[in-house]
């Protein structure tokens, strides 16, 4: 049985065959359906196929597919039922094998403006696709804020929350720990594992939250803090590469430096310790690697004394 595999990013980016909802009229006016309808094209072809609620007509586009799963009679339709999603599953599961294709991506099915729960179509993803070869890829555009999708460390993600800038109602858990590809306590190693098994050219334009997490652990550090030190920088240099990958050609990665720790930074203290040695040290390393579509933010001019920022630094 090949695996249903949820990913993170653009599903138009995404290589091989695609698939996405639509209604019999193939009106294709709102959500995913618009670039669909903008990418493809060909409503007329579609049509002509004469295909009805529960079944799935499809376009030959250079060497795969894109296929229309018809959830809906009519595209004013609000409510579909989770049967004639099933069915549209079962029949893409058919065409997929007879037409050759190994793997299909899609979004989450009816959880857009169908208001479908994900735990309902879920199960029956997997269920269409019980002992097939075809792999299905369901993604889910990252959380973004202005048209940045959020990636990095939870910290940065509460303060987002915190000034209510995430959309798409996350502005109510001020504590939360995991927000797409955003973790509490996330290292840049382990963004980098993140991001490693992405497609590439699978985001757009990215935010990436820098926290404190490597900082913290390079101020515990003294006989191997050289090393560590050289390590991250290389760090820095294999983010810059890797998200110059996964983004689009035409997009920009943006990432912020350390925020301050207020008690690192009291202006109290006369004598710069050596844990603002190291905050300052880290920090350069990341902005020189400012380059072409690679911005590094700098947050220690965005904050205050007590950590809150003073201004909104994505309205700069």
């Amino acid at each position: 049985m090949a695996p249903v595999v949820e990913l993170w990013g653009d599903l138009l980016a995404m290589p091989g065959a695609l698939a996405h909802a639509v209604s019999s009229d193939f009106h294709m006016s709102a959500g995913i359906a618009v670039d669909f309808k903008k990418c493809f094209g060909r409503v007329d072809e579609l049509l002509a196929q004469g295909k009805g609620v529960g079944e799935v007509a499809y376009l030959k586009h250079k060497s795969t597919y894109v296929f229309y799963l018809i959830t809906k009679k009519h595209y004013s339709n609000k409510c579909i039922s989770l049967n004639n999603v099933f069915s549209c599953l079962v029949h893409l599961n058919h065409l997929c094998t007879s037409l050759g294709v190994r793997e299909v991506s899609m979004p989450r099915i009816g959880c857009g403006l169908d208001l479908l729960k994900y735990s309902d179509i879920l199960p029956r993803v997997c269920a269409a696709f019980q002992d097939s070869y075809v792999q299905v890829n369901i993604l889910t555009p990252p959380p973004s804020i202005q048209g940045l999708s959020v990636l990095g460390d939870g910290q940065g993600v509460r303060y987002l929350i915190s000034r209510g800038k995430l959309a798409n109602g996350m502005g109510i858990e001020l504590h939360l720990k995991t927000v797409g590809l955003s973790r509490s306590g996330q290292t840049i190693s382990q963004l980098l594992d993140v991001l490693n098994g992405m497609p590439n050219n699978s985001l757009g334009d990215v935010l990436v939250l820098i926290g404190t997490n490597d900082f913290m652990k390079l101020c515990s550090s003294d006989e191997k803090q050289r090393r560590e030190r050289k390590a991250i920088r290389g760090k820095w240099s294999a983010l810059r590469t890797v998200l110059s990958n996964k983004c689009k050609a035409c997009c920009r990665a943006i990432i912020t430096t350390v925020p301050p720790i207020p008690k690192i930074l009291n202006p109290a203290h006369s004598v710069a310790t050596k844990e603002h040695w190291l905050w300052n040290y880290i920090n350069q390393s990341l902005k020189d690697l400012s380059a072409s579509r690679f911005h590094v933010l700098d947050l220690e001019a965005v904050f205050m004394k007590d950590g809150i920022g003073n201004e909104d630094f994505f309205e700069r």
